[in-house]
């Protein structure tokens, strides 16, 4: 029941599963297989696995990628090789699934994270340019313009202009990124698995370089060459351990000119039910990041002289700060009646006041800026109410005209 149920998942799956023995001879093969080679299973029993054309998929590290073309498919595979005993005797088992269309997938997935990535950094540049240009135009747009009018109109060209050079060197650099020159290659004294070279010897990284050949043994016994010839590599030399037991891996490598170096050594044991733990890092950056984009500009209402009342307005703002603490505040940047709205020459009596969800306070200068929220964490997309009081008494002076004044929020860090 057991081997019947393995052998029908076997001809049923859309995975090339290939078995060889001990001589390198093809002694299984499912419909995948046989649909891969382009042949009945009838004509690919017995031969080896060079006269298959899967001598590559049995060399090198498992698992892995191969873009290979089979006479019944093409495209980019990932080979994972095993070892098993049938009747005693060794064999080799060799899976090919097609991950082409996973990798195409994966491909379209770091397209949109990318897409993601810049349509945040550009929105970040533009929100405060559009905020700032609004505020400005309103300005442009009053009848009755502050004495300040012009620093104003100074600070937020400046803003903008810094915005817009920042926006520009992103930009630069995702386009140097994506004209990155191809690759100088050249050879580099190195070898696969070797720290050291012995004095005088050449080395390489290409078939036919300076190292002659790179051999091993076992546990002591006689030395397993491979030669650097044209079509194969002296920094590879697999050997393969199935059987429980200790073992002790001698190996060294020699140059052309007969440098041979110190012979270096690797142990380890294979025991029943073993098993190996190794940690691996997962990390990922997050870059030191601050936005705030605001709502629009604040309008009261018309203010009545002779009777005392408090006017409201308000406005709204989205907060975003990567920093472990982050801090809100408000400044009347203006030397002219610092934390009053002003006519002309003419301020308010009183104090314009400012909140953010907790209690007003009054609108402090650039030295003394208003406190309006903090935080201990950081904050993604963070809606805020920012509120605006104006109290006006009975006995007030009102002027007639337009009151107003450019007040600045600033999102900043408090622990660096």
């Amino acid at each position: 029941m057991t081997t019947a149920l393995l052998r029908r998942v076997m001809e049923e799956i859309d995975t090339a599963v290939f078995a060889f023995d001990a001589a390198g001879k093809l002694r299984l093969v499912n419909r995948a297989g046989e649909r891969l080679l382009g042949q009945p299973a009838e004509r690919l029993l017995g031969r080896t696995a060079e006269q298959v054309g899967l001598v590559d998929a049995l060399e090198g590290e498992s698992p892995r990628t191969m873009d290979v073309v089979f006479p019944g498919a093409g495209g980019r595979w990932e080979v994972r090789r095993g070892g098993f005993r049938q009747d005693g005797r060794p064999h080799t088992l060799l899976v090919l699934a097609d991950v082409s269309k996973t990798l195409r997938e994966e491909e379209l997935q770091a397209w949109q994270r990318l897409v993601r990535v810049l349509s945040h950094e550009i929105n970040n540049s533009l929100a405060p340019i559009k905020s700032i240009a609004g505020s400005l135009q309103t300005l442009l747009d009053r009848s009755h313009r502050p004495p300040d009018v012009d620093d104003d109109l100074n600070r937020g060209l400046s803003i903008i202009a810094s915005r817009t050079d920042a926006l520009s060197r992103f930009t630069s650099a995702y386009t140097k990124l994506a004209r990155l020159p191809q690759p100088n290659m050249r050879d580099v004294a190195e070898r696969l698995g070797l720290s050291e070279a012995a004095p005088g010897m050449a080395l390489g990284t290409v078939p036919g370089s300076g190292v002659d050949y790179t051999e091993y043994r076992v546990n002591g016994g006689a030395w397993t060459k491979k030669t650097n010839t044209t079509n194969a590599s002296p920094f590879v030399n697999a050997f393969t351990a199935e059987a429980e037991g200790d073992y002790a891996i001698d190996y060294r490598s020699a140059d052309k000119a007969g440098n041979v170096e110190a012979i270096k050594s690797v142990a380890f044991s294979i025991a029943d039910g073993m098993s190996v733990d190794k940690d691996a890092a997962v990390v990922a950056d997050v870059p030191l990041m601050m936005s705030l984009t605001l709502g629009g500009p604040v309008m009261f209402g018309p203010l009545t002289p002779g009777v005392a009342k408090d006017y409201t307005a308000s406005t709204t703002a989205l907060a975003t700060s990567s920093a472990p603490s982050t801090s809100l505040t408000v400044s009347d940047r203006s030397a002219t009646a610092t934390g009053h709205l002003v006519n002309g020459t003419l301020a308010l009596p009183q104090a314009l006041q400012v909140a953010a969800g907790g209690p007003f306070a009054p609108l402090g200068g650039s030295a003394t800026p208003t406190l309006l929220k903090s935080w201990t964490g950081p904050i993604a997309s963070e809606p805020l109410s920012l509120e605006f009081k104006q109290p006006v008494a009975a006995t007030d002076k009102l002027l007639a005209g337009q009151y107003g004044k450019t007040v600045t929020f600033t999102l900043s860090s408090t622990t660096p």
